[in-house]
């Protein structure tokens, strides 16, 4: 598998370093390249190596998008869940939270449960638990509200199929 993730990595890079020559280290494909390196960094737990990709990308992106730009926002949650301090990604995420909260869409969502789960990490039960459940309630009601549609869509081509 490593030598497959190792192969894979090989490729990236050397897309990444001529999109870097031909582009620039400013443009979003190069950005992108360097995010998925930093992903498969992490995902091979070679943190450290992960860490300094997505440094380079939340400079940059900071710099030219800003700190409210979605893009922003993804590479700084990606960032927190590759640090191996439960304590700095809390503040992150809180940041993050605070942020997200205006919407309530997938991306607060997902730092919901990144969140609770760093809080399991130190110990605060409670906090991880009241997180945790909020993430819970949030999915129960998108479920039902899909579900709903869904229903709809079925009986909606159902009485079509009936009709022709």
């Amino acid at each position: 598998m490593y030598l497959c993730f190792f192969l894979i990595l090989n490729i990236i890079t050397q897309l990444n370093k001529t999109t870097k020559e031909v582009l620039g280290e400013t443009h979003p494909n190069y950005l992108t390249g360097l995010h998925t390196l930093a992903s498969c960094y992490a995902n091979m737990n070679q943190f450290d190596i992960a860490l300094k990709m997505m440094d380079t990308v939340l400079n940059i992106e900071r710099e030219i998008l800003g700190e409210l730009h979605p893009s922003y926002l993804l590479s700084l949650s990606n960032y927190s869940s590759y640090l191996e301090d439960p304590l700095e990604s809390i503040k992150i995420n809180n940041k993050l939270l605070s942020i997200y909260s205006e919407n309530k869409g997938d991306d607060y969502v997902r730092t919901l449960y990144q969140q609770s789960i760093n809080y399991l990490l130190v110990g605060e039960y409670d906090r991880s638990c009241e997180l945790f459940t909020e993430y819970f309630d949030f999915n129960k009601s998108l479920y039902k509200r899909y579900e709903q549609q869904l229903n709809h869509s079925l009986r909606k081509s159902m009485y079509n199929e009936m009709i022709d």
